[in-house]
């Protein structure tokens, strides 16, 4: 099993040109995406990820655990609500001029490397009052423990 920095430092090299590889095929990463700002905790049992989401509707995010186990991406876009949703009116965007804009609107993406294998079957994800979070159970090897081996001459 590889460890946590050589997870790291593959993906980084698989990284380099802007590009992956995988089945034989380029895939380009995500351009035009916000990077999805998330807090990572982490129990005796699980890994917990917190996402600030306001506004997106639960079919808007997709969420994946990559074949390996090690990987997570959480994506999903943000709708900008309209103007003024009780006006009937149809103003069209010409009339609207912007003062200050500060929020992101748009799609969004975020891949985490998890230093941990995961049982992903128990993973749960939940969206409450804007906040999503996703409970990843950390993959637990039966039987282990202290074991006593026996030398042979």
């Amino acid at each position: 099993m590889s460890s946590f920095l050589d997870k790291i430092k593959g993906k980084a090299e698989e990284s380099k040109d802007d590009s992956t590889q995988k089945e034989g095929r380029r895939e380009k990463k995500p351009v035009g995406f916000i990077q999805l700002d998330v807090d990572v905790v982490q129990t005796r049992e699980d890994f917990i990820i917190y996402a600030l989401v306001p506004g997106v509707q639960i079919e808007d995010l997709d969420i994946a655990i990559e074949e390996d186990n090690d990987i997570i991406t959480i994506q999903g876009k943000r709708l900008k609500p309209e103007v003024n949703p009780q006006d009937k009116s149809k103003k069209s965007n010409e009339d609207i001029t912007s003062i200050k804009q500060e929020l992101q609107w748009g799609a969004f993406y975020r891949q985490i490397i998890l230093p941990q294998e995961v049982n992903f079957n128990g993973v749960e994800a939940r969206l409450n009052k804007g906040v999503l979070a996703i409970k990843l159970p950390l993959l637990k090897i039966e039987g282990v423990g202290k074991k006593r081996i026996n030398v042979k001459s």
